[in-house]
Parts: structure tokens; C-alpha cells; sequence
């Protein structure tokens, strides 16, 4: 069976002298090699999450590595000068994003087009994945609660898509850990700025209000701020105060993948 990619391609803004280690899917150097060969590998790289490339790592030579995870622990390089940014691929067709499952189902007649609409509706749907003729003819899809997974080669039946879905500002909802700010007494829409001003960094943010009620109107006032560098699992948040958090999509350049051009 031939499997036909088909993907938009989205570059984020790059990250400097950041080293995202593990999860290497392709490594390569060479004295002349340069950060713009580097990126289209991974564009052009069914399962490339993220690139890094470092330049002078050793002995005048350049580095490349591609993972197949675009948000990973990170730290400072210890040599050379070092570029990274994650790749995030719209809509793919073979590959397989497996676990963090929070609703499957099949039928005969179900549509991919069905599957995209109920991931958006469900509150904690970040990522859906559909399978065309999977078993008995029959059509599946599953919706997960996290967006940017580990992805595989898919060698099942049948023919696999998947995407990412972001949602607008929700309530109730929590995304655990990967904190690098942290704060009390913020407001909301200052919990909101903090995140898009760190926008190479900032995943999402997470804003719990005190929870102050007048008549039957919530005040949101001031409460506690978080800012992520990564998207955690998210699960309905059952602490004390209001839960507003939103996932962020960092604003894209503008790049050819090779067969379709984003803008």
C-alpha cells in the first residue's frame, strides 16, 4: 500500500542557543551544512516534530537533528550556536498518533469532516484522528486530550488523518505542570499578556480567579497565573477559585513545504 502525505506546514519562530534534547528521529552534520537545510528536512520529513540545529558544535562542523516531539525538555546548549522551532502540520495523512484517548467510536458512514466538527465541540479534544476503512469497512475515530504526542508510521488497516484543534479561552480546565512563571494577584487579561509577550515560550496559560461571586455574577478580579512551556494533560480543574486557560498558537512565518504553500 502507497501512502500519499498530504500537509500544510506551519514553521513557528525560531528559539536561540536552546538545546530540546531526545526523541531524535535523524541526526547528521557537516562543515557546510546550514539551518535552512536543517528546517526543510524537517518539513519535508513525515514524522519531524521539531528541528535543532546547531552551528560549530565540534571542530567547525554544524549539526541537525529532527524529533518527532515539537515541545520537549529543554536547556541551555553547551556549545556552539544553537536554533530550534517546532513544525506543526495541520492535517496528515499515515501517521499515527496513539494514546490519550478520551472518546472512540465507528460506523459505516462516518466522515472525517464528522470527526474534525466533534473534536471542536468537546471542551477537552485537542487533537482527532480518523481512520477510513479500518475494520469491516467500517470508519473510526478517536479524540485525545493531548495535541502535540509522539506519532508512528501508521501500518494498520485502512488510511489514517489526523490534526491538532485549538480552542478559544475556556473555563474549568487545567493543564498540569510545565510552569516557568508563576504569579498571585495577576488579573486575567494580565495572565493572558504575560503569555503572548513570551510567545517563543509560552504554550499556554492558565489564570485561577478567587472565585468572588456578587449577586449571581462571577467576579473575576484577581487570582493566581500560570505560564506553560509545554501543553500538559488537561483535565477538568476541581480546586478552589475559577479555571481560564487558553491554548496559544504562536503566529507562523510564512513557508513552502514543497507541495503547498501556507500564508
Amino acid at each position: 500500500m502507497v501512502l500519499v502525505l498530504l500537509t500544510l506546514s506551519i514553521v513557528f519562530a525560531e528559539e536561540e542557543n536552546q538545546d530540546y534534547y531526545g526523541h531524535d528521529i535523524k541526526s547528521y552534520n557537516s562543515a557546510d551544512l546550514t539551518k535552512a537545510e536543517c528546517k526543510q528536512d524537517c518539513i519535508q520529513t513525515d514524522l519531524c516534530a521539531r528541528w535543532q540545529f546547531i552551528e560549530g558544535m565540534t571542530a567547525g562542523r554544524n549539526y541537525c537533528w529532527l524529533k518527532n516531539v515539537g515541545t520537549t525538555n529543554k536547556r541551555p546548549v553547551p556549545r556552539g550556536k544553537a536554533f530550534t522551532a517546532p513544525v506543526l502540520r495541520e492535517e496528515e495523512q499515515g501517521l499515527d498518533y496513539y494514546g490519550h484517548d478520551i472518546r472512540s467510536y465507528n460506523s459505516a458512514n462516518l466522515t472525517k469532516a464528522d470527526c474534525i466538527q466533534d473534536c471542536k465541540q468537546i471542551e477537552a479534544c485537542a487533537r482527532w484522528m480518523y481512520i477510513e476503512k479500518f475494520s469491516g469497512g467500517r470508519n473510526y475515530c478517536w479524540l485525545k486530550n493531548v495535541g502535540a504526542i509522539s506519532s508512528s508510521a501508521y501500518g494498520g488497516e485502512g488510511t489514517a488523518f489526523s490534526g491538532p484543534v485549538y480552542h478559544d479561552e475556556e473555563e474549568g480546565w487545567d493543564y498540569y505542570g510545565n510552569d516557568f512563571y508563576r504569579s498571585t494577584g495577576d488579573t486575567k487579561e494580565r495572565c493572558r499578556r504575560l503569555c503572548e509577550d513570551n510567545n517563543q515560550h509560552c504554550k499556554v496559560w492558565l489564570f485561577i480567579a478567587n472565585g468572588e461571586v456578587e449577586g449571581n455574577v462571577l467576579k473575576v478580579g484577581t487570582g493566581r497565573c500560570w505560564v506553560k512551556h509545554k501543553v500538559g494533560v488537561r483535565s477538568e480543574w476541581k480546586g478552589e477559585g475559577v479555571a481560564f486557560s487558553a491554548l496559544r498558537e504562536p503566529e507562523p512565518e510564512t513557508e513552502t513545504t514543497g507541495r503547498v504553500e501556507y500564508v
